[in-house]
C-alpha cells in the first residue's frame, strides 16, 4: 500500500477504533503507537528489536506478521464489535514477559486468547510448557495459525503439544491446571471483564497458581480488580500473579 493511500485510509480506522474502544481508548492507542514509533528509531535497542520481529518470519518459514483488521473475516461467537485487530507479538516484548516469571514451564499451560496467526503461541514453545492453547475467533486467523504451528522450524523449542480453538474467549472453558494466561490487548473492556471474571471463578473452583501475561496492558485496573497483584509493569506491558482465595478482593460492580 502506497504512503498516499495509508494517509486515505487513517480517518475510516480512526472512526472503527473509536467505535470499539471509545474516543480515550483511540487516544491511548495513538499515543502509543507515536510513543512506539519514535523510539523505535531513536534507540539502538528498539531498533534491534525491530530487527529481530522484522526477520522472525524468514528465519522461521513461518507467516505471522502484518495487522489485520477484523472487518471482512468470519467470527465464531457474538463479539466482533468487542474484538482488536491482529498485530503481531514481537519477540523482544515477549521475552521481556517471560523474565518476570520464576516458575517452573513444565508445571504450566500457556493459553494465549486472541492468539491470532499464532506468534505468542510460536514463542511461548522455545519454553517448556506442558502445553500450549491458542483461542481465536476468526477462521482465518485460526487456520494460518494451525499453518505456521506445522511449519515452524526452530532447533529451540521445547514444548511441540499445540491446542489451537476456533472459538469466541468468553465461551473458552478454563483449563484446571496452573496456567499462564497471555493478552495482547485482544478485546475491550467488556470482554476483558468476562473472561477475567471466568478465570477468578476457576480459580475459586480449584485454588492454584494462575499468572498473566498483559501486553500493551490498557485494561490494567480491571485486571487488579479481579484479584491479580502486579509482578512486574511498565507502561505497557504488565505481569500479574493469582491472589490466594483467601486474599481475594470481593468485587463490587
Amino acid at each position: 500500500m502506497s504512503v498516499l493511500s495509508r494517509l486515505w485510509d487513517i480517518p475510516r480506522k480512526l472512526s472503527m477504533s473509536i467505535t470499539r474502544r471509545g474516543r480515550w481508548g483511540t487516544v491511548t492507542l495513538c499515543l502509543w503507537k507515536i510513543s512506539n514509533f519514535l523510539s523505535n528509531w531513536l534507540f539502538p535497542s528498539r531498533y534491534r528489536a525491530r530487527r529481530m520481529d522484522r526477520e522472525f518470519d524468514k528465519k522461521f518459514g513461518v507467516d505471522t506478521q502484518g495487522i489485520i483488521e477484523l472487518e471482512g473475516l468470519q467470527i465464531t461467537g457474538e463479539n466482533l464489535r468487542h474484538g482488536s485487530g491482529y498485530e503481531q507479538t514481537k519477540p523482544a516484548d515477549f521475552e521481556k514477559l517471560m523474565s518476570a516469571l520464576k516458575i517452573r514451564y513444565e508445571d504450566f499451560v500457556f493459553v494465549d486468547f486472541g492468539s491470532g496467526k499464532g506468534r505468542g503461541l510460536l514463542l511461548a514453545s522455545n519454553y517448556s510448557f506442558r502445553k500450549i492453547i491458542g483461542v481465536e475467533f476468526a477462521t482465518e486467523l485460526h487456520e494460518a495459525a494451525q499453518e505456521n504451528i506445522r511449519r515452524y522450524r526452530n532447533h529451540a523449542q521445547q514444548c511441540r503439544n499445540f491446542e489451537l480453538y476456533c472459538q469466541d474467549a468468553v465461551d473458552f472453558p478454563i483449563p484446571r491446571d496452573q496456567v499462564v494466561f497471555y493478552f495482547y490487548n485482544p478485546f475491550n473492556e467488556e470482554v476483558m471483564a468476562k473472561v477475567l471474571a471466568n478465570i477468578r471463578q476457576s480459580i475459586e473452583n480449584h485454588p492454584r497458581e494462575i499468572f498473566i501475561l498483559y501486553c500493551n496492558s490498557v485494561h490494567r485496573d480491571l485486571v487488579r480488580h479481579y484479584g491479580f497483584a502486579e509482578l512486574k509493569s511498565n507502561r505497557w506491558h504488565t505481569v500479574y500473579r493469582s491472589m490466594t482465595c483467601e486474599r481475594l478482593p470481593s468485587l463490587s460492580h
